[in-house]
C-alpha cells in the first residue's frame, strides 16, 4: 500500500506530460488529444475532439489507463494539446517512471477490488455468518425463530448372514428383510411353566385338561389324557406323540421321576399346550393370507420318476387352495403365479408388505434314491432351547432366536389345525407335525408360519397321487377345511 501511494504522489507534472508527448511510441504509449488507440506507431492530428485522453498500449492494465487519463489537470492536459510525438527516443526518467506503473498496476487493480467490496470488512479467516433453516411454513418472527440443529439420518445395518443357495432353496438362508411394526401382536400364553421338568398330572391341571392314566406298561409305558376334542397319548422316552388321532413330535421325551410321568417345561408350554387351548385362541383378525408355492423360475425343486417338477404342482395346489378360500370370504395373496424365480427374502418381505395373517409354504418331498418314505408332514419353527425334530445335515443351535419364535405357540396350533385335517380329509399316511431350523423361508416371518410336505414324489403310490388334479383338489380342500 504503500508503494502505491507513493505512485499516487508521483503523477506528472505539465512540463513532465509535455515531454511524454515528444516521446517516440517505440514505448507504445501516445499522448494526445481526442485520439484513439492504434496499433501502428504515427504522429497525432490536430483537432481530432476535445475529449482528453492519454493512450495506453494494450500491454498496461486499464487501472493504469484510467489514472493517465484523469490525473492531468486541465491546465497540464492544455499544456500538451497539439503537439506532436516525434519519432525520438523517450526519455530514461520517462521510461523509468513507466516501467513502475506498469509493475504497479497490479496492486492498483487488487486495492480497488478490496476497496470495492461491501462497507463491513472482509476476510477470509473471518466465522461466516450463521445459516439460516429453510422452513415452508411462513413464520411470523424470523428473528425469533431458533435455527434447529439438522437431524441425522439412522440407517440401521443388519448383520445377518447372506443366503445359502443349494438345490432345494427352502433350506436356503434368506437375506434379512425389513421388520414391520406388528400391528396385532403375537398372544401371550395364560400359563407358563418355567425351565426343567414338569409333572403331567400338574400340566393336566394347569391346562384344564382331565386327570392322565397309564394304559400300557412294561417296554413301552404310555399315557392317555383327555382333551377337548378327544385324546392325546404320550409314551415315555418317545418324542413321537398323538393328539386327537393325528402324529406330533416332542422337542423332549417324557421321563419318569420318581415314578411320576413328567414333560419338559418347553413342551408342555410351547407345543401342548397351544393344542389344549380352544380353537379361539389364535384368531387370525384380518383374515389374510400368503400362500407361497415353493420353488419357480430356475428352481425346479425335485421331481418326480416322469420327470415333472415339484414347483408346477406346488403352484397348481396354491391356485386350486386360493379359490376356495376367496370363496370362504378370505384375503388370499400367492408370492407367485407363474414360472418365476422369487428369493427366500421376497416371499417374507412380500407376507410383510400385504400384512398377512398367516403364512403357508407349500410344497411335495423326496429321498431319491430311496423310495419308500411316504406320507405328509407339516413344519414349524424350532422354539428356542429345543432340539429340531429334523436338521438334514445343518446345524441346529438350540440357543438361537429368530423373528419367528415369536409365535411359536401360534406355529404350533395352526401347524397342528393344518395337519389334521390333511390327512384326515386324504387319508394319507401321518409323518407329524414336525419341528426345524434350517428353513428360511419360516425363519423371519412377523406372524404364524406354516410350511406343508404334501407327500413324496420319490414314493410311486405318492407320486401318483400328486400327478392328480383330484389329489391336488382333495389336498386344497383340505387346506381350507383346515383354516375354518
Amino acid at each position: 500500500m504503500n508503494a502505491v501511494k507513493r505512485w499516487l504522489q508521483s503523477r506528472p507534472t505539465a512540463a513532465q506530460a509535455a515531454s511524454l508527448s515528444k516521446t517516440a511510441t517505440k514505448k507504445s504509449f501516445r499522448f494526445g488529444i481526442g485520439a484513439r488507440s492504434s496499433p501502428h506507431p504515427g504522429p497525432l492530428p490536430r483537432g481530432e475532439g476535445e475529449r482528453h485522453s492519454v493512450l495506453v498500449h494494450q500491454n498496461a492494465s486499464f487501472v493504469t489507463q484510467r489514472w493517465l487519463t484523469f490525473s492531468l489537470s486541465p491546465r497540464e492536459r492544455a499544456g500538451v494539446r497539439g503537439r506532436r510525438a516525434p519519432s525520438a527516443e523517450p526519455h530514461p526518467k520517462v521510461t523509468r517512471w513507466l516501467e513502475q506503473a506498469g509493475s504497479l498496476s497490479s496492486v492498483a487493480v487488487a486495492c480497488l477490488i478490496f476497496c470495492g467490496c461491501a462497507g463491513k470488512n472482509y476476510s477470509p479467516l473471518a466465522p461466516s455468518a450463521p445459516a439460516t433453516e429453510v422452513s415452508s411454513t411462513p413464520t411470523t418472527s424470523p428473528a425469533s425463530a431458533p435455527v434447529k440443529p439438522p437431524v441425522p439420518e439412522v440407517v440401521t445395518l443388519h448383520h445377518d448372514p447372506a443366503p445359502v443357495v443349494g438345490l432345494d432353496n427352502v433350506h436356503a438362508e434368506p437375506m434379512p428383510v425389513p421388520r414391520v411394526a406388528r400391528t396385532v401382536p403375537p398372544p401371550k400364553p395364560r400359563v407358563t411353566f418355567g425351565r426343567g421338568w414338569v409333572p403331567l398330572r400338574t400340566f393336566c391341571e394347569r391346562a384344564g385338561l382331565g386327570a392322565p392314566e397309564q394304559i400300557a406298561a412294561g417296554s413301552a409305558v404310555v399315557f392317555r389324557l383327555p382333551t377337548r376334542s378327544g385324546w392325546a397319548k404320550l409314551t415315555v422316552g418317545t418324542r413321537l406323540a398323538q393328539w386327537n388321532g393325528a402324529a406330533l413330535w416332542l422337542g423332549f421325551a417324557p421321563l419318569m421321576i420318581h415314578g411320576e410321568p413328567h414333560l419338559n417345561a418347553l413342551d408342555a408350554e410351547k407345543t401342548l399346550l397351544p393344542l389344549a387351548e380352544p380353537s379361539s385362541a389364535f384368531p387370525l383378525a384380518r383374515r389374510t393370507i400368503v400362500l407361497d408355492p415353493g420353488h419357480g423360475g430356475a428352481d425346479a425343486g425335485t421331481r418326480d420318476a416322469q420327470h415333472r417338477n415339484e414347483k408346477d404342482y406346488a403352484l397348481d395346489w396354491a391356485l386350486r387352495t386360493e379359490r376356495l378360500l376367496t370363496n370362504a370370504g378370505w384375503k388370499v395373496f400367492l408370492t407367485r403365479r407363474g414360472d418365476v424365480d422369487v428369493s427366500l427374502a421376497e416371499r417374507t418381505a412380500f407376507a410383510d408388505r400385504v400384512q398377512a395373517d398367516l403364512f403357508i409354504s407349500l410344497h411335495f418331498n423326496s429321498t431319491f434314491p430311496q423310495t419308500q418314505a411316504a406320507g405328509i408332514e407339516t413344519y414349524c419353527l424350532t422354539p428356542t432351547g429345543m432340539a429340531s425334530t429334523l436338521a438334514r445335515g445343518f446345524a441346529d443351535d438350540e440357543r438361537t432366536v429368530f423373528p419367528n419364535n415369536s409365535f411359536d405357540a401360534a406355529n404350533t396350533a395352526w401347524a397342528f389345525r393344518l395337519h389334521h385335517a390333511l390327512v384326515t380329509t386324504t387319508q394319507a399316511r401321518d409323518d407329524g407335525v414336525k419341528r426345524a431350523r434350517f428353513m428360511g423361508v419360516l425363519r423371519y416371518q412377523n406372524r404364524p408360519a406354516v410350511l406343508v410336505e404334501g407327500g413324496f414324489l420319490s414314493n410311486v403310490s405318492d407320486a401318483a397321487n400328486i400327478s392328480s388334479g383330484e389329489y391336488r383338489e382333495l389336498l386344497a380342500r383340505a387346506l381350507a377345511e383346515g383354516l375354518k
